[in-house]
């Protein structure tokens, strides 16, 4: 892709996620084929049990997807890829003991992994705790150890890290004194009381008092080391919970263990490095996280954790209609209001039949309730009160009528349109405010856009290498700054800011160095092809449906910054 490479300078394009969803696009086709190939051979064996030469064969497939996903840094998918492994050897080596169970866990991990793989490449996002509870239920099967909360925080933090910045994480002791184990034992017997009943689901707000004064107590007198940072964060998580807090099993074992630390038993202490019991209470933050914002900002960890709502966004995403099934369905959608809007047209033309009105009325009211189930409510109940208001016409609508009939077809359509979007990789998804426009026009106008501006960067891109044929000949570059201004125009309404400057860079660049008392060399111009490249490389990705996501533009920004024009808005 470069025109440069330099491998340390490659080296600060890692994502803070540590990972590159367009190696994901590459890939994602062969690792369906391999998770298809296990699930077929599953299907076998359960007709079949006599038939088991494609489960070894699928164990081999399953463990190069685990590879692939270990190359590509993907937490969690790697986990559970491991999990799936593992339980689909099991059951080749115990044919005659292995039970429904496993067979169940092993098809809902295949099924899991593949919706996820497709909702990484939707969202461009990493959410690895979605992943948890079917690798942990997988690994209870084996009996495995299963993973906790914080490990996939154990990848952004770690004891040398922690050690190195105490002082800037624990706050000073409120209290000089320690506790003493008389006192130790009441702050232990206070909050096991509240969490007793939190577990139960029979809390009342005083057992959340009970925890929240007992956490505080040792909060405020431990000092500053890795213990003292635990306790911090813990009692800082405390504070948020009340009745209404979702607690998974993860969290349910968090605070035992948190209760077991308040009473200071070696035992629990031992178990867990101070690294990974802060990872799993840090897990918590996501309760309320601009509550703990100062700590986790001093641990680079402000996007790592999701809030609970996002997370609970990522899981209704992850479980829904898959981009197959919502294809299939805004196809159909997209006939039915085709059909209105035909029988609309013949209602105008008073060319409908007798019972036309009547026809138009159940058609509305059907796919108003159709996208009503499809969770777009706004569009669906437009469309129901639009199908009673035709119902109450007795003669032929007016303009008015009309026009705010075909305002809710059109709210209809873009509703479908966006949801389409959000299961398409690659689809710009830029601020939309006017109601009043068509998403099909304005999607057809971004196509011609990407287009268009690819076209435009080859022209810059030929002209850079005429430059460079032809004795660096000043005149080849006639035009190259506009067309780049130009470009990062479509760059801004396509959302893309990072392009935006890099090619407005790019410009003042050639402006100001293309002359004849200044001509830039090849090196030069090689640092310049990076920045227009690097956004060519976004743009094919668009075009494609295969998102680069923001990585290739560091590319770009090095090149420019080598050449004197840094931009500032570079991550």
């Amino acid at each position: 892709m470069s025109a440069s490479n330099n491998v340390q300078d490659s080296k600060s394009l890692d994502h803070k996620q540590h990972f590159d969803i367009s190696s994901l696009h590459i890939v994602k086709s062969e690792i369906d084929v391999s998770i298809n190939q296990v699930e077929a051979a599953l299907n076998l064996y359960m007709s079949d049990q006599t038939n088991t030469v494609g489960l070894f064969d699928s164990a081999d497939s399953i463990n190069q997807v685990s590879g692939i996903l270990r190359l590509m840094r993907m937490d969690g998918a790697i986990e559970l890829c491991d999990a799936i492994h593992k339980i689909l050897l099991y059951i080749c080596e115990h044919l005659d003991s292995s039970d429904d169970s496993q067979i169940t866990a092993l098809s809902e991990g295949l099924m899991t992994l593949s919706r996820y793989l497709e909702f990484v490449l939707l969202r461009e996002t990493l959410s690895p705790q979605l992943l948890l509870p079917i690798t942990n239920k997988i690994n209870r099967l084996l009996n495995l150890p299963i993973i906790s909360e914080g490990q996939f925080l154990l990848n952004h933090i770690d004891d040398a890290f922690i050690q190195r910045n105490l002082s800037t994480l624990v706050k000073p002791s409120i209290l000089t004194e320690k506790a003493t184990d008389k006192d130790r034992a009441y702050l232990a017997r206070l909050f096991q009381t509240g969490l007793n009943n939190v577990l139960k689901k029979k809390a009342k707000a005083v057992d959340f008092i009970y925890m929240q004064k007992a956490v505080e107590q040792i909060a405020d007198r431990e000092p500053q080391n890795a213990e003292g940072l635990y306790w911090q964060i813990a009692k800082q998580v405390i504070t948020t919970l009340n009745q209404n807090t979702y607690l998974s099993d993860g969290r349910k074992r968090i605070l035992a263990q948190m209760e077991r630390r308040v009473a200071h038993k070696t035992d629990s202490i031992s178990r867990l490095s101070h690294t990974s019991a802060i990872a799993d209470v840090l897990t918590m933050t996501a309760i309320s996280p601009q509550s703990s914002q100062e700590i986790l900002s001093a641990l680079g960890l402000s996007t790592t954790i999701k809030p609970d709502q996002d997370v609970l966004d990522h899981k209704q995403f992850l479980f829904g209609p898959d981009q197959a099934v919502v294809n299939e369905v805004s196809l159909l959608i997209h006939e039915n209001i085709n059909s209105i809007k035909n029988l609309v047209d013949l209602i105008v033309n008073q060319e409908q039949q007798e019972d036309a009105l009547t026809h138009l009325s159940v058609q509305l009211k059907e796919l108003g309730q159709t996208l009503e189930v499809l969770t777009l409510s706004q569009a669906g109940q437009g469309l129901i009160e639009q199908s009673n208001q035709v119902s109450s016409w007795s003669k032929m609508p007016d303009e008015n009528q009309i026009n705010t009939l075909m305002d809710r077809l059109l709210d209809s359509e873009n509703a479908i349109i966006l949801m389409e979007q959000t299961h398409t990789p690659g689809v710009v998804m830029s601020p939309f405010t006017n109601l009043r426009v068509s998403l099909h026009q304005l999607n057809e106008a971004r196509t011609l856009l990407v287009t268009e501006s690819r076209t435009n960067l080859t022209t810059v891109m030929q002209a850079l290498l005429g430059y460079l044929d032809n004795e660096k000949d000043v005149q080849k570059l006639e035009g190259v700054a506009d067309i780049c201004e130009s470009v990062a125009g479509a760059m801004a309404f396509l959302n893309a800011p990072r392009g935006e400057a890099i090619l407005h860079n790019a410009a003042n660049y050639i402006k100001q160095n293309f002359n004849s008392d200044h001509l830039p060399d090849a090196e030069s111009i090689a640092h310049l092809t990076d920045a227009i490249v690097s956004v060519d490389y976004v743009l094919e990705g668009i075009a494609t449906k295969k998102p680069a996501g923001e990585q290739p533009y560091g590319y770009g920004e090095i090149g420019l910054t080598k050449l004197g024009f840094p931009v500032k808005s570079a991550a």
